[in-house]
Protein backbone atom coordinates (compact mmCIF):
# COMPACT_ATOMS: atom_id res chain seq x y z
CA UNK A 1 0.00 0.00 0.00
CA UNK A 2 0.88 3.79 -0.46
CA UNK A 3 1.29 4.42 2.88
CA UNK A 4 4.23 1.50 3.36
CA UNK A 5 6.49 4.08 0.91
CA UNK A 6 5.42 7.23 2.58
CA UNK A 7 8.39 7.38 4.80
CA UNK A 8 11.15 6.31 2.48
CA UNK A 9 9.29 8.90 -0.28
CA UNK A 10 9.55 11.66 2.49
CA UNK A 11 12.93 10.72 3.41
CA UNK A 12 13.88 10.93 -0.20
CA UNK A 13 12.66 14.51 -0.65
CA UNK A 14 14.46 15.42 2.61
CA UNK A 15 17.74 14.56 0.90
CA UNK A 16 16.70 16.63 -1.95
CA UNK A 17 16.83 19.54 1.04
CA UNK A 18 12.91 19.89 1.31
CA UNK A 19 10.88 20.21 4.11
CA UNK A 20 8.08 17.94 4.41
CA UNK A 21 4.37 17.94 6.33
CA UNK A 22 2.35 14.83 6.41
CA UNK A 23 -1.15 14.46 6.48
CA UNK A 24 -2.72 10.91 6.27
CA UNK A 25 -6.85 10.43 5.56
CA UNK A 26 -8.57 7.00 4.91
CA UNK A 27 -7.68 7.31 1.30
CA UNK A 28 -4.24 7.84 1.67
CA UNK A 29 -0.74 9.73 2.54
CA UNK A 30 -0.46 13.90 1.21
CA UNK A 31 3.05 15.20 2.01
CA UNK A 32 3.84 18.48 1.51
CA UNK A 33 7.79 19.15 0.13
CA UNK A 34 9.18 23.35 0.71
CA UNK A 35 12.24 24.28 -0.42
CA UNK A 36 13.24 28.35 -0.82
CA UNK A 37 15.51 27.31 -4.31
CA UNK A 38 13.00 24.89 -5.80
CA UNK A 39 9.08 24.62 -6.49
CA UNK A 40 6.90 23.58 -3.67
CA UNK A 41 5.87 19.85 -4.28
CA UNK A 42 2.82 17.75 -3.13
CA UNK A 43 2.67 14.13 -3.32
CA UNK A 44 -0.41 12.06 -3.09
CA UNK A 45 0.04 8.45 -1.97
CA UNK A 46 -2.82 6.01 -2.55
CA UNK A 47 -3.49 2.49 -3.14
CA UNK A 48 -3.45 3.30 -6.83
CA UNK A 49 -0.13 5.25 -7.23
CA UNK A 50 1.69 8.83 -6.54
CA UNK A 51 0.65 11.25 -7.79
CA UNK A 52 3.36 14.29 -7.94
CA UNK A 53 2.05 17.84 -8.28
CA UNK A 54 3.15 21.32 -8.69
CA UNK A 55 0.74 24.32 -7.64
CA UNK A 56 0.98 27.36 -8.67
CA UNK A 57 -1.22 30.35 -7.66
CA UNK A 58 -1.28 34.03 -8.20
CA UNK A 59 -2.30 33.86 -11.88
CA UNK A 60 -4.78 36.72 -13.05
CA UNK A 61 -8.31 35.68 -13.38
CA UNK A 62 -8.68 37.61 -16.47
CA UNK A 63 -6.00 35.13 -17.99
CA UNK A 64 -8.92 32.39 -18.32
CA UNK A 65 -11.04 35.29 -21.40
CA UNK A 66 -7.61 34.90 -23.07
CA UNK A 67 -7.03 33.06 -25.98
CA UNK A 68 -2.91 33.34 -25.24
CA UNK A 69 -3.41 31.78 -22.07
CA UNK A 70 -5.03 28.79 -23.07
CA UNK A 71 -2.50 28.66 -26.04
CA UNK A 72 0.11 28.52 -23.77
CA UNK A 73 -1.13 25.74 -21.87
CA UNK A 74 -1.39 23.60 -25.01
CA UNK A 75 1.96 24.81 -25.66
CA UNK A 76 3.27 23.52 -22.43
CA UNK A 77 1.13 20.07 -22.86
CA UNK A 78 2.61 19.74 -25.92
CA UNK A 79 6.38 20.07 -24.98
CA UNK A 80 6.00 18.14 -21.99
CA UNK A 81 6.35 14.38 -21.69
CA UNK A 82 6.29 13.93 -18.54
CA UNK A 83 3.50 16.72 -17.03
CA UNK A 84 0.47 17.60 -18.05
CA UNK A 85 -0.83 21.05 -17.14
CA UNK A 86 -3.71 22.14 -16.43
CA UNK A 87 -6.31 25.11 -14.24
CA UNK A 88 -8.48 25.30 -11.72
CA UNK A 89 -10.78 27.80 -9.72
CA UNK A 90 -10.72 27.60 -5.80
CA UNK A 91 -14.05 29.08 -3.92
CA UNK A 92 -12.23 32.58 -4.27
CA UNK A 93 -12.45 32.38 -8.31
CA UNK A 94 -8.34 32.20 -7.56
CA UNK A 95 -6.89 30.67 -10.55
CA UNK A 96 -4.37 27.56 -9.78
CA UNK A 97 -2.10 26.51 -12.42
CA UNK A 98 -1.30 22.83 -12.06
CA UNK A 99 1.39 20.53 -13.44
CA UNK A 100 1.29 16.60 -12.58
CA UNK A 101 2.45 13.60 -13.25
CA UNK A 102 1.99 9.52 -12.10
CA UNK A 103 3.82 6.85 -11.07
CA UNK A 104 2.44 3.35 -10.10
CA UNK A 105 4.45 2.83 -7.22
CA UNK A 106 7.67 4.15 -5.56
CA UNK A 107 11.14 2.56 -6.87
CA UNK A 108 13.85 5.24 -4.90
CA UNK A 109 15.86 5.62 -8.67
CA UNK A 110 12.60 6.46 -10.87
CA UNK A 111 11.27 8.73 -8.22
CA UNK A 112 14.52 11.00 -8.30
CA UNK A 113 14.68 11.09 -12.00
CA UNK A 114 10.94 12.01 -12.26
CA UNK A 115 10.96 14.60 -9.81
CA UNK A 116 14.32 15.82 -11.84
CA UNK A 117 12.16 16.09 -15.41
CA UNK A 118 9.15 17.38 -13.38
CA UNK A 119 11.04 20.25 -12.33
CA UNK A 120 12.89 20.78 -15.44
CA UNK A 121 9.93 21.07 -17.68
CA UNK A 122 8.43 23.17 -14.88
CA UNK A 123 11.24 25.59 -15.73
CA UNK A 124 11.30 25.35 -19.33
CA UNK A 125 7.12 25.45 -19.26
CA UNK A 126 6.76 28.26 -16.64
CA UNK A 127 7.67 31.44 -18.77
CA UNK A 128 5.11 30.80 -20.84
CA UNK A 129 3.10 32.01 -18.11
CA UNK A 130 4.76 34.73 -16.85
CA UNK A 131 2.66 37.60 -18.54
CA UNK A 132 -0.49 35.98 -16.36
CA UNK A 133 0.69 36.32 -12.74
CA UNK A 134 -1.41 38.99 -10.82
CA UNK A 135 0.81 42.19 -10.37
Amino acid sequence: MAVAYAKDIANHLEFLGYEIDKSEDENGVSIYANQETKPNLTIRLTKFGVLIMIRWSGTDPTALKSKEFHSALNTANAQSFLTKWYYSENDDKAVILHVETVLHRYEKQEFGSTVDRMLEEDTANRTLFDKFWEK
